[in-house]
């Protein structure tokens, strides 16, 4: 549903203020816990794009051979990105890359081999530009990683940023439960949203949702830390939020920040405890 609003602007003290429309969301669970089906029937039902090449060349594209190759961020615009067995690299540049278009959905990229320029591909508000050696997009889509590897295995600044930037979900299913999603066609009830495109948050229904954040996380039991550091995008996931739902309710919220902060919690917790 965020994929059908273009933009969101928000009422700060010094104006106006734009900010990311999209939800993304990742999922986290054992082996054998049919994530792949759950991505497949979502793709059966949704616009998307099952994302295979998660390189850097794959993510934002390539100049080869005078040719401009366009990655999954410009293709799959206006889509929903599936993201299967999802393994977070390390590389600083590969990090950085992905989080700077799961927040500012743009992203800059300097090949210094290419002076020649290119055609500017548009849609709309969005564009890929090659230009005097550099490659520029300006997407948009939503993103649903899945992954088996659990949180507290992983660690580095740049996998806490990218948690920052979605809601996670941890879970695992009984035998009886996969056997029950096995033997059905339909796994989800799917309601459908009708968010307006362009959306304006005055300033004091912002005020009223930074205070619901802020309360429901002061009551939240986990580390200081945790709290400050999810405060901020947990107040933008909860604008993305109303600006979907219009009239949500606090246990929608409740759940999302439930989920964001204890989920981030688990983080590296392994090597601590080592």
């Amino acid at each position: 549903a965020s994929l059908k609003i273009r933009r969101i602007m928000i009422e700060e003290k010094d104006g106006m203020k734009n900010i990311r429309s999209s939800l993304h969301v990742m999922l986290q669970a054992p082996t054998g816990s049919l994530k792949s089906t759950i991505l497949n029937y979502l793709s059966s039902i949704v616009p998307s794009a099952v994302v295979d090449d998660t390189s850097l060349p794959g993510m934002i594209g390539t100049v080869e051979q005078n040719m401009v190759i366009p990655g999954f961020a410009w293709t799959s615009r206006n889509k929903l990105l599936l993201f299967d067995e999802f393994k977070f690299k390390r590389k600083e540049e590969h990090g950085v890359a992905y989080l700077k278009l799961l927040e500012d959905q743009h992203y800059v990229k300097r090949f210094g081999r290419s002076s020649m320029d290119y055609p500017i591909e548009k849609d709309g508000d969005l564009f890929l530009k090659v230009s005097k050696g550099e490659i520029e997009i300006k997407t948009r889509f939503s993103a649903i990683f899945a992954t088996m590897r659990r949180f507290e295995f992983m660690r580095g600044d740049n996998f806490k940023a990218l948690m920052n930037r979605v809601i996670p979900y941890s879970f695992s299913f009984t035998m009886d439960e996969m056997d029950w999603i096995l033997e059905h066609t339909k796994l989800f009830r799917i309601k459908e949203y009708k968010p307006k495109q362009f959306i304006d948050i005055p300033w004091k229904n912002y005020q009223k949702i930074k205070k619901s954040v802020a309360d429901i996380i002061g009551k939240y039991n986990c580390p200081q830390y945790v709290k400050d550091e999810n405060f901020p995008r947990t107040v933008g996931d909860a604008v993305r939020i109303h600006a979907i739902m219009d009239n949500y309710s606090n246990r929608t919220l409740k759940w999302v920040i439930g989920s964001k902060l204890g989920c981030y919690s688990r983080v590296g917790q392994y090597f601590k405890k080592s």
